[in-house]
């Protein structure tokens, strides 16, 4: 893979939205004067990614999304936007690999080939983690399920978000659940939380097709970075505290996640190392598959994961 294919694969919202999530999570427990004294405490005596350490020199976690309105209706949903974020115990080389959903794996338990965000409908985290583990072969240390319903919520619990909207976007879907009707004016304009979701969600139309809708994502990811780290974020914090208890759903330990929050979305994120699997649509038995070759992950493993 060379660096001039690196250079095109970008940061969905949905990781701009886990990591304000973490930041939301920062100022949940900061506001928490036990904790905050005993973060106090590990910051002098112990390199802060200790505390997400097992037995690996490297912490794997994994990121998705889910379509549901808070994480009991997560449950059983199919996973989209998956990616895997891994980085050494010092907090330092780093690297986010997006994993596409349409990618072809072997589900534990299951019969055949099957689609990766599948496992989840099929099993839950769980069964999704597993799958991650045996495709890749390597452990997964911790996960972050984030459910859409956070983006509407977050946006508007921000006052909106300002998107110069590049055309007009109409469609509708009435077979969606619930049923998607995208009607958005072209122009620079605030977005509350609904329309910034449908932003996202508005896939035709794009002159040039997936790279427009890209760019898209491209341009909402700055704006909400730029309104997350405004000093203007401090009257929303317990609206958005609130949010991340009812959005989030994660095995990691409250003290790594305000270290993960503030070393990656307060710091430098820009050097986080971000890759997307590679790999070929393909036609399998009348069903479409994204088709990743061995020797690429074995590349990325050793190239970016580090293993």
């Amino acid at each position: 893979m060379s660096k001039k294919q690196r250079k095109k694969s970008f940061f969905k919202p949905i990781v701009i939205l886990t990591l304000v999530i973490l930041m939301i999570g920062n100022f949940a427990m900061s506001n928490n004067s036990g904790m905050e004294t005993n973060l106090k405490k590990e910051r002098t005596s112990l390199n802060p990614f200790n505390l997400l350490r097992k037995e690996n020199d490297r912490i794997n976690i994994l990121i998705f999304g889910v379509d549901g309105q808070n994480t009991s209706e997560s449950q059983r949903k199919r996973a989209d936007s998956i990616m895997l974020f891994s980085v050494d115990r010092s907090g330092e080389d780093s690297a986010l690999l997006s994993i596409p959903r349409d990618t072809k794996v072997e589900i534990p338990n299951r019969k055949g080939y099957d689609k990766i965000n599948h496992a989840h409908a099929y099993g839950d985290i769980e069964l999704l983690k597993e799958t991650v583990e045996l495709f890749f072969d390597m452990p997964v240390d911790y996960y972050i399920r984030v459910n859409y319903k956070a983006i509407e919520e977050i946006v508007d619990a921000l006052g909106g978000i300002e998107i110069d909207v590049p055309m007009d976007m109409k469609y509708s879907d009435p077979y969606d659940s619930p049923p998607l009707h995208i009607d958005i004016k072209k122009g620079l304009q605030v977005l509350d939380g609904t329309n910034a979701l449908h932003f996202l969600r508005f896939r035709s139309g794009y002159a040039t097709q997936d790279l427009g809708r890209i760019q898209a994502q491209q341009q909402f990811a700055e704006a909400l970075m730029d309104k997350v780290t405004s000093p203007s974020i401090i009257l929303k914090v317990p609206k958005l505290v609130n949010i991340f208890y009812n959005s989030v759903d994660t095995n990691m330990p409250k003290s790594s996640m305000f270290y993960l929050g503030t070393k990656n979305l307060l710091g430098s994120f820009d050097e986080i190392e971000k890759i997307t699997l590679p790999g070929s649509p393909k036609m399998i038995n009348r069903i479409a598959y994204y088709v990743i070759d061995r020797k690429d992950i074995e590349h990325i493993k050793e190239n970016y994961l580090k293993l």
